[in-house]
Formats: structure tokens, sequence, C-alpha cells
């Protein structure tokens, strides 16, 4: 006996219920979509303030990207926003210029993802010329930010390439008990009397942050 091939193969598919149940199964998955745009999940979000020295040295040209040399200045524009690119949504970033003492915040810490494209744009536009002053105290500049964060619940980033020189006399330096909830009588009268070296005792934990060094390995002059 001899079977047709199409006989031994069983009943013929029927393509077209297929593409039916197919459609119908993305259209189940779309509905889900748009009836649940969004799905909770834990993640670590981080908030971080970052200070930046536009001091005139930091456009010593020290490092390298992308085979070219670059300023310090530039150099930290690019890892900052590297950093921007990186941090997960919910996460928060603030931005500030540090010249002689003191360090101006440009913005509070905002969300990034949301506020992408505003956070770019002012790190990109970062330049020397926005200085109000010449030099960099390094230990009243910090001194003075970490006033300026109370409040913000925000890590510190302090991005120097250092000290001006000749450094502060060290009679002079800042009391960082006063900023970090220490002061008693007894710090106020020893502050009176000249010390061997600057002092910067505090409660640890009540300042979390970083003190970035910003510069080659090698000594070189600044323009």
């Amino acid at each position: 006996m001899v079977v047709h091939p199409r006989l031994s193969q069983g009943p013929p598919v029927n393509k077209g219920d297929i593409r039916f149940w197919c459609l119908l199964a993305a259209f189940g998955v779309l509905t889900l979509v748009f009836a649940f745009p969004t799905v909770p999940a834990e993640r670590s979000v981080f908030s971080y303030l970052f200070i930046v020295d536009i001091t005139r040295s930091m456009n010593t040209v020290d490092y390298e990207s992308n085979g070219s040399h670059v300023s310090r200045l530039e150099f930290m524009k690019s890892a900052l926003r590297e950093v921007l690119r990186r941090l997960p949504c919910g996460s928060r970033i603030g931005l500030g210029l540090f010249t002689e003492r003191e360090a101006a915040i440009l913005f509070q810490p905002v969300e990034v993802c949301g506020n992408y494209s505003a956070i770019d744009g002012a790190i990109a536009r970062i330049d020397w010329r926005m200085a109000w002053a010449a030099d960099s105290n390094i230990a009243q500049g910090l001194y003075n930010t970490i006033k300026l964060l109370k409040g913000f619940n925000s890590h510190l980033v302090y991005m120097t390439d250092g000290q001006e020189a000749p450094p502060i006399n060290s009679r002079y330096q800042p009391d960082f008990k006063e900023v970090t909830g220490e002061v008693d009588g007894a710090r106020i009268l020893a502050k009176m009397q000249p010390a061997p070296e600057p002092q910067f005792e505090g409660r640890p934990g009540v300042v979390k942050g970083l003190i970035v060094g910003v510069g080659g390995v090698y000594p070189n002059a600044y323009p």
C-alpha cells in the first residue's frame, strides 16, 4: 500500500490560528505594561555635593584624556560627567565652586535623571574665569563649605589641587569643632595660644565625604 506523503504528516496546521494567539499574547503583555508602567524595586541611591576648585592652578596641563593633554579642571569636569552618567535614578547631585577661602553653591542636590541635561550642562560650563578671587586656602574653604552643607543630607566631595603657598599660619587655622558640634571652653582658650600644627579634631561621622586631590604625580608650573 502506498501512503501519500501529506497523509503521513498528520493534519495541516492552521497558520492563521498561530498568528491569532501570538497577537493575543502580545496584546495581553501590552495591557499589563500600560496598567503597571512602573515596578517598585529596591536599589542603592546616592547624594553628593561636589565642590570644584576653579583657581588658576587648575589650568595646569598634566592629565591625558583620549590621547590628548588636558588641564586639571577639564579632567575633573570629564570625571564628574562620567559620574553623572553612572549614578542610578533617584540619586542626587549638587554642585559648587571654590576659590580663595569660600565655596559658592550653584545648586543644591537634585535628582539626576529628571535633571540630567541641566546638571550635565552646568558641569560642562565650569570655567576658571568664574573665580571671584585668587589663591586657595583649603582649610578655610573646607570649613566654610561644611557650614554651607548643613541641612543638605549629602556627602561632600571636595576636589582641589592643593594649598596656596605659603600656607596659612597654624595659629589662624579654622577650628573644625565649631562646625561638627564640639565646642568647649578649654578648646576656645587653647585656640588663643600658638599651636604647633593645625587642629582638625571633630566628632567623627558628623560630616561624611571625601577630599579629592587633583593633579599629576610630578611638579608642574601652572599658567
